[in-house]
């Protein structure tokens, strides 16, 4: 009889030492399959950091280009507000100088637009000439626009209406003007006047 108790403790022995394994192994195996679960998702994490750098990468890459862009476009912009001021401008001269009724306004109203020692220079040359009445109308006028160092140049063709006493005439001539900014405002410094 002690030999069956030590055969049946022997054989509970090992039952309860295959349990205890198995249960054991059971564990191992479930911590193992949750180890792959977390090792899957941390690869998963990885490769979503991957590509959401890899979107950084291409969005900076085109934000940056994207802000060159602006910047160009707003360069653009301000020179073209630039150059259209300055054709107003050169509009304006042209009718400060082929729109009067008399030399006297004229000169008067080319103050604003041209620089003292020019309009000094017209004057000695409006003495010069002929104390008659004479009018004249800016009929149409085409430009071509250039600019300079220190503010831009145009060359104007125009078509002028001449009233002198009483004969009129219309006359085609070429008008060009060198302008240089000055608080602001762009004035004439040089101009020329040749009939074509």
């Amino acid at each position: 009889m002690k030999k069956n108790v030590s055969i049946l403790f022997s054989v509970l022995f090992l039952v309860a030492l295959l349990i205890y394994s198995f249960y054991y192994y059971q564990q191992a195996d479930d911590a193992k399959k949750e180890v792959n679960k977390m090792e899957q998702k941390v690869e998963l994490k990885n490769k979503t950091i991957k590509e959401l750098k890899i979107e950084k990468k291409t969005y900076e890459k085109y934000s940056e280009q994207n802000k060159k862009e602006q910047k160009a476009k707003t360069r653009a912009y301000q020179n073209s507000k630039v150059v259209a001021k300055q054709l107003d401008q050169n509009e304006n001269v042209l009718h400060a100088f082929f729109d009067y009724t008399n030399q006297e306004e004229r000169l008067n109203v080319l103050k604003e637009y041209v620089y003292s020692d020019l309009l000094e220079t017209m004057k000695q040359a409006k003495s010069d000439s002929e104390q008659q009445q004479v009018t004249s109308h800016l009929e149409g006028s085409q430009v071509y626009y250039s600019k300079t160092e220190q503010g831009f140049s145009t060359l104007n063709v125009i078509n002028v209406s001449i009233e002198s006493g009483k004969h009129e005439d219309v006359v085609t001539m070429l008008a060009h003007f060198n302008f240089i900014e000055e608080n602001g405002t762009y004035k004439v410094t040089k101009s020329k006047f040749i009939e074509y």
